[in-house]
């Protein structure tokens, strides 16, 4: 254990809510560590006058009030007219770029079944005649004679 991982974990373990092995280990830093004895005095110091010091008195309602505040920030906001319309144009923009991309997809994927070429350029029998060792460089040797892949 060191300081740092001590200090991180300080406030668990003054809750005791660390498991019993890292409440040793921490206690055991503790036991050989002077700045982290002296933090934690200096911690404990710190609670004991918070504890002297008189509570505040809270005005009347005051969490009815706080519980209504924190569900109205929950709470939708209506979108201004400016808002609306960008995200319209937003939600429309979208869909049309989708409908041009689903298109040019289309023609391609017709294009491809239409002429048997449905791997990069390479016809459906040449796929089948190329063996898988000599796969890669027969592929090559295909496009190069070719003038390459377009």
């Amino acid at each position: 254990m060191n300081c740092a991982t001590f200090r991180k974990q300080f406030s668990v373990f003054q809750d005791n809510r660390l498991s019993s092995d890292q409440m040793n280990d921490m206690a055991l830093h503790l036991q050989s560590c002077a700045d982290c004895r002296k933090f934690t005095e200096a911690s404990e110091a710190v609670w004991e006058l918070l504890t002297i010091l008189p509570k505040p008195k809270l005005p009347p309602f005051f969490y009815t009030r706080l519980k209504a505040r924190m569900e109205a920030d929950h709470q939708a906001k209506p979108l201004s007219w400016i808002q609306r319309a960008v995200l319209s144009a937003m939600v429309t923009a979208v869909l049309t770029l989708g409908i041009i991309l689903g298109s040019m997809a289309g023609r391609f994927s017709r294009a491809a079944k239409s002429e048997n070429d449905l791997f990069y350029g390479l016809p459906l029998e040449e796929i089948n005649v190329l063996s898988e060792s000599a796969y890669a460089s027969d592929y090559f040797e295909f496009f190069s004679q070719e003038g390459g892949a377009e």
